[in-house]
């Protein structure tokens, strides 16, 4: 019986490692990654189902074209308190999640030789958690935005997002057992019908590794009905420190911070495993500051019975005030 325990135990970690969840997926606030840019001739998406083999060990990577993201609260006027993911004004993307989504609030793509900016007032759900190999999901998009050929746009379509391939992935000389492929889908129809922009993007992702993808292949094109063109492009770019990533960024990311009660009626405590979690932050939805304090026996507590109920944020910073954990958590009265 203990045989038949320990084999179930085991199968069900396996099954937990081969899914997406919010924990392991979506972007927080502090968040820092960095992309280089890879050749895209020849690269496809390859084989999709159970047991794919993804075999990119002859890609072309450039070390020079590197892109450094970072992760923080919204400031903009037009997406106030989402989480913008962003390595320059001209490259950034909006999100805010939940234990049991991920949304898309726009942001800035190219296509071909055209530059977009869009902004969505009905959001693009590119995770439904917890996702596994076949779990979709579909939402009807729409906003406003402007394109470089057309000038100012309104726009409407849809967009659908799925796990569809688990397998093994391998990048240069590297393996990634244990791989999921995300493929979202958006197809866009601009001022009625003018033109249209279909959006295709695969994110490879090693869980047990990394949160963040290590690879994306992502397919723009663009096109204008009157008079007709199609302007295309492919994009890959890949984790730029995909040789080291490790389990370490999942796990102590989802489990080294404990907050409670959460949801808080402004009383809340933290606690944390880090023996260098020296101060913590607390922020609203906008990003400003509205309280610190310093750990004592790696635990610290807030009265925040004055604040409004909802949506906060915290920090964790180390001595040298560098982030090393974020988080949020909800305060309902």
């Amino acid at each position: 019986m203990k045989k038949i325990f320990l084999f179930t135990h085991l199968l069900s970690s396996l099954i937990i490692k081969a899914q997406l969840t919010e924990a392991n997926h979506a972007p927080t606030s502090g968040d820092v990654f960095a992309t280089n840019q890879c050749d895209s001739v020849g690269i496809v998406p390859g084989s999709s189902g159970s047991s794919s083999f993804w075999d990119y060990s002859a890609i072309s990577i450039h070390p020079s074209l590197t892109s450094s993201f970072t992760s923080a609260v919204s400031t903009n006027t037009n997406n106030p308190g989402y989480l913008v993911v962003s390595s320059s004004p001209s490259n950034s993307s909006y999100y805010s999640s939940t234990s049991s989504e991920l949304k898309y609030f726009g942001g800035n793509l190219t296509a071909g030789a055209f530059n977009l900016s869009l902004t969505y007032t009905n959001p693009a759900i590119v995770a439904s958690y917890p996702m596994s190999l076949n779990t979709s999901t579909t939402s009807i998009i729409g906003g406003t935005g402007f394109v470089s050929v057309i000038g100012n746009i309104t726009f409407t379509g849809n967009c659908t997002a799925k796990i569809d391939g688990t397998g093994t992935l391998v990048i240069g000389a590297n393996t990634f057992t244990n791989a999921i492929r995300v493929k979202t889908a958006q197809t866009l129809s601009l001022n009625g019908g003018v033109a249209s922009i279909d959006y295709v993007t695969y994110d490879y992702y090693s869980i047990n590794k990394s949160k963040r993808p290590l690879l994306t292949i992502t397919n723009n094109t663009l096109t204008v009905f009157f008079p007709f063109s199609a302007n295309s492009q492919t994009l890959v770019t890949i984790q730029k420190n995909y040789l080291t990533v490790g389990e370490e960024e999942n796990y102590l990311q989802a489990n080294e911070t404990f907050v409670y009660p959460n949801p808080s009626n402004g009383i809340v405590y933290f606690s944390s495993v880090r023996s260098n979690a020296h101060k913590i932050l607390i922020q609203d939805v906008v990003g400003k500051i509205i309280a610190s304090d310093n750990f004592v026996d790696n635990k610290v507590g807030f009265n925040l019975s004055s604040l409004s109920v909802g949506l906060y944020f915290y920090s964790i910073l180390d001595a040298n005030n560098l982030p090393i954990k974020t988080g949020k958590f909800n305060i309902s009265k």
